[in-house]
């Protein structure tokens, strides 16, 4: 590496980690909370679609998501059709599944 390089790469550092400790104080617990802050909406409807690969092919589950908070869920699977239907609850540190095949909770 050229001494240039390296000259650039001391200063960039140095002014990142300046700017970093130099936020007015604030701690690490205060950093973090205000990360979940920008990340964790109160209210969130999701609908999203996860690819599972087996060993002899791949599907695609697509599901819709009600969220509050980061204590209560809901989730509805879409599809495929072996799945569509079923459905989990989650409330606090329960979770409930149904499933319309077996028609029970």
């Amino acid at each position: 590496m050229r001494k240039k390089e390296m000259l650039e790469r001391i200063i960039i550092s140095g002014l990142t980690l300046s700017f970093i400790f130099g936020q007015g104080g604030m701690t690490v617990g205060e950093i973090i909370q205000a990360m979940d802050n920008n990340l964790n909406a109160k209210n969130r409807v999701i609908t999203s679609k996860m690819v599972v690969h087996g060993r002899r092919s791949s599907r695609t589950i697509e599901s819709r998501n009600w969220v509050v908070g980061t204590d209560l869920a809901f989730t509805e699977y879409l599809s495929p059709p072996r799945e569509a239907g079923t459905k989990m609850l989650k409330l606090d540190d329960k979770l409930w599944t149904y499933s319309p095949q077996t028609d029970r909770v």
